[in-house]
């Protein structure tokens, strides 16, 4: 991956910037094309990393928001990247869509995630900050932690409920889907995201207080020696959902 300067970039507002868990993410434009630079706020994080990420560039799924470029400042190369910009909203606000949009976008990503798998990528961390939608389509972002090739997951760097799939079943495909049925039931039945992740990390049903809400529960908890492999939006009944 092609290492540019930061002097090269030109940002509408220096100072402003999105905060993520390991750094910060600003809109800049390289050769009068927009990007978002992501900077970290430590970059032993990139150790083990780096030769991954230039890998990554390769990949030419344009709805997947891989690096494009390393930026250097201050001479330090390698560590923030670019990745091509795309506007629109996480996740975390497609609750408050309609019933038929919400569809329409979870079937959109599902088809991306497979896509994805089919380059050999399995993204690790499906969640609603990392999945974007616009009105004309959508796209994943933040493939830091991601496994592809003969590069894989830090154990460590994953959230609880990833954790206890990979010592589960290992690193698969079905690590995102499973992440990503956990995304699709709570806008679905429009719950909050992060107590249903936690209700069924920790296989408290009382939560799923809609008899049809625990039957689709059930069959994510990982209590089957092999991972389920299907979209939670391809077997659900439409004329059950909750709106």
């Amino acid at each position: 991956m092609e290492t540019i300067m930061y002097e090269d970039l030109y940002f509408d507002d220096p100072d402003e910037y999105q905060s993520g868990s390991y750094g910060k993410i600003k809109v800049c434009y390289y050769n009068n094309k927009k990007y978002a630079y992501k900077q970290f706020k430590n970059s032993k994080f990139l150790n083990g990393k780096r030769r991954k990420l230039s890998m990554l560039s390769n990949i030419n799924i344009s709805r997947l928001l891989v690096p494009k470029f390393w930026v250097c400042k201050n001479g330090n190369a390698k560590n923030a990247y670019l990745t091509d910009f795309c506007k629109g909203k996480s996740f975390d606000f497609l609750g408050v869509e309609n019933i038929e949009n919400k569809v329409n976008k979870i079937n959109d990503s599902k088809n991306l995630i497979i896509s994805m798998h089919e380059e050999g990528i399995i993204h690790a961390d499906l969640n609603p900050s990392n999945i974007l939608y616009n009105k004309e389509k959508t796209s994943i972002i933040d493939f830091d932690t991601c496994s592809f090739r003969n590069y894989k997951t830090n154990l460590l760097e994953t959230t609880d409920y990833c954790q206890e799939f990979i010592k589960k079943y290992g690193i698969k495909p079905e690590l995102d889907i499973f992440m990503f049925n956990i995304l699709t039931y709570s806008l679905i039945q429009d719950c909050d995201y992060y107590l249903v992740r936690n209700s069924i990390n920790k296989q408290k049903y009382g939560f799923f207080d809609n008899k049809y809400g625990r039957k689709i529960c059930n069959s994510l908890f990982l209590d089957d020696d092999i991972p389920n492999n299907d979209f939670l939006i391809d077997t659900i009944d439409e004329s059950k959902f909750i709106f």
